[in-house]
């Protein structure tokens, strides 16, 4: 595998790749919605059952 020296300690730094907030929490109030339905509900559910109704436009490959 051809990885440059930079990319590499950075990653072993755990800086090459943080997060955002707004991504973390998103991610959060994902996985809030699915084990409030008990896991039963998929990215399309989620995304009709929670985001449409409040108007925010997120695609199901994004929640997937």
């Amino acid at each position: 595998m051809r990885v440059t020296w930079s990319a590499y300690h950075a990653y072993q730094n755990g800086k090459s790749y943080v997060a955002s907030a707004t991504k973390a929490t998103f991610s959060e109030r994902v996985k809030a919605v699915f084990y409030q339905h008990r896991r039963r509900y998929g990215s399309r559910r989620i995304v009709v059952a929670e985001f449409k109704a409040e108007g925010v436009s997120v695609g199901r490959f994004v929640v997937r």
